[in-house]
Protein backbone atom coordinates (compact mmCIF):
# COMPACT_ATOMS: atom_id res chain seq x y z
CA UNK A 1 0.00 0.00 0.00
CA UNK A 2 2.87 2.39 0.80
CA UNK A 3 4.47 1.61 -2.55
CA UNK A 4 1.12 2.16 -4.26
CA UNK A 5 0.75 5.67 -2.78
CA UNK A 6 4.43 6.58 -3.04
CA UNK A 7 4.32 5.92 -6.78
CA UNK A 8 1.19 8.07 -7.08
CA UNK A 9 -0.84 5.26 -8.61
CA UNK A 10 -4.00 6.14 -6.72
CA UNK A 11 -7.32 7.14 -8.27
CA UNK A 12 -7.05 10.83 -7.38
CA UNK A 13 -3.62 11.16 -9.02
CA UNK A 14 -4.66 9.27 -12.16
CA UNK A 15 -7.85 11.31 -12.44
CA UNK A 16 -5.88 14.56 -12.30
CA UNK A 17 -3.08 13.28 -14.56
CA UNK A 18 -5.29 12.10 -17.42
CA UNK A 19 -7.97 14.76 -16.89
CA UNK A 20 -5.47 17.59 -17.43
CA UNK A 21 -4.31 16.00 -20.69
CA UNK A 22 -7.88 15.66 -21.99
CA UNK A 23 -8.74 19.24 -21.02
CA UNK A 24 -5.59 20.63 -22.68
CA UNK A 25 -6.39 18.76 -25.86
CA UNK A 26 -9.97 20.04 -25.89
CA UNK A 27 -8.58 23.59 -26.03
CA UNK A 28 -6.05 22.67 -28.76
CA UNK A 29 -8.16 20.66 -31.24
CA UNK A 30 -5.83 21.15 -34.22
CA UNK A 31 -3.01 19.14 -32.63
CA UNK A 32 -2.76 15.36 -32.83
CA UNK A 33 -4.35 13.71 -29.80
CA UNK A 34 -1.67 12.13 -27.62
CA UNK A 35 -2.36 10.82 -24.13
CA UNK A 36 0.82 10.04 -22.19
CA UNK A 37 1.30 7.44 -19.50
CA UNK A 38 2.94 8.54 -16.23
CA UNK A 39 6.05 6.49 -17.12
CA UNK A 40 6.35 8.32 -20.47
CA UNK A 41 6.21 11.70 -18.74
CA UNK A 42 8.91 10.60 -16.29
CA UNK A 43 11.10 9.34 -19.14
CA UNK A 44 10.68 12.59 -21.09
CA UNK A 45 11.65 14.65 -18.05
CA UNK A 46 14.69 12.46 -17.33
CA UNK A 47 15.85 12.69 -20.97
CA UNK A 48 15.48 16.47 -21.10
CA UNK A 49 18.70 18.29 -21.95
CA UNK A 50 19.62 21.63 -20.39
CA UNK A 51 19.55 23.47 -23.75
CA UNK A 52 16.05 22.21 -24.58
CA UNK A 53 14.85 23.18 -21.11
CA UNK A 54 16.28 26.70 -21.45
CA UNK A 55 14.66 27.14 -24.87
CA UNK A 56 11.33 25.95 -23.45
CA UNK A 57 11.59 28.45 -20.57
CA UNK A 58 12.43 31.31 -22.94
CA UNK A 59 9.27 30.47 -24.92
CA UNK A 60 7.13 30.08 -21.82
CA UNK A 61 8.27 33.05 -19.71
CA UNK A 62 8.49 36.64 -20.90
CA UNK A 63 11.65 37.70 -19.10
CA UNK A 64 11.28 41.37 -20.05
CA UNK A 65 8.12 41.52 -17.92
CA UNK A 66 9.71 39.91 -14.86
CA UNK A 67 10.60 41.80 -11.72
CA UNK A 68 13.77 40.83 -9.92
CA UNK A 69 13.82 41.00 -6.14
CA UNK A 70 17.01 40.68 -4.13
CA UNK A 71 17.18 40.59 -0.38
CA UNK A 72 20.64 40.64 1.06
CA UNK A 73 22.97 42.54 3.31
CA UNK A 74 25.03 44.16 0.57
CA UNK A 75 24.06 46.10 -2.52
CA UNK A 76 24.89 44.56 -5.89
CA UNK A 77 25.54 46.93 -8.77
CA UNK A 78 23.94 46.08 -12.14
CA UNK A 79 21.95 43.17 -10.72
CA UNK A 80 19.51 43.16 -13.62
CA UNK A 81 22.21 42.86 -16.27
CA UNK A 82 23.94 40.09 -14.30
CA UNK A 83 20.73 38.08 -14.10
CA UNK A 84 19.86 38.61 -17.77
CA UNK A 85 23.32 37.40 -18.82
CA UNK A 86 22.80 34.11 -17.01
CA UNK A 87 19.35 33.57 -18.54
Amino acid sequence: MVEHHSQCKNNEYLNHFYGQQYINQLYNPTEEIVILEPEEVTKNIMDLEKLKFVLFLKKLIIFSNMKIAYQGKREIKNLQSLVLKRI
